[in-house]
């Protein structure tokens, strides 16, 4: 196996690409004949990620670049629940405790939980960090 990875590192060399460079060819072609490349990729994405952020070299600039996506996620995803048109605006000071306590709540959760799936899975991944606690 070391002498077939030598051999494709090799080739890559010889053709002045890196193997950052091929994979971001791969990703970008829409040719019919990188299709199984392409989906390896995709279908390994999660592998390839962990390996990367498992790696001592690596894993500060993958978990930096995490950090920033999710943020960024995160961010957009407030940002559409804010939008008037879906209504979850009311002022604290003037609720009804029906409002705070009954329906408004659950509805809120509701219209949460389908516009933004990562905000509301990541604050309930930070409820439940301490057992209990929720």
């Amino acid at each position: 196996m070391s002498q077939h990875l030598s051999n494709v590192l090799q080739s890559l060399e010889n053709n002045e690409l890196s193997v950052a460079g091929l994979v971001q060819q791969i990703l970008k072609s829409d040719e019919s004949c990188h299709r199984a490349a392409r989906e390896s990729l995709t279908r390994n994405a999660p592998g390839i990620c962990s390996a990367l952020y498992t790696h001592r070299d690596s894993k500060i600039s993958v978990l930096n670049w995490t950090m920033n996506t999710m943020k960024r996620t995160l961010c957009r995803e407030v940002e559409e629940l804010t939008r008037d048109h879906h209504g979850l605006h009311f002022k604290a000071t003037s609720a009804t405790a029906e409002q705070q306590e009954g329906s408004m709540m659950q509805n809120i959760a509701s219209k949460m939980k389908r516009l933004a799936p990562h905000l509301w899975e990541t604050v309930h991944a930070l409820l439940d960090s301490v057992p209990g606690r929720r």
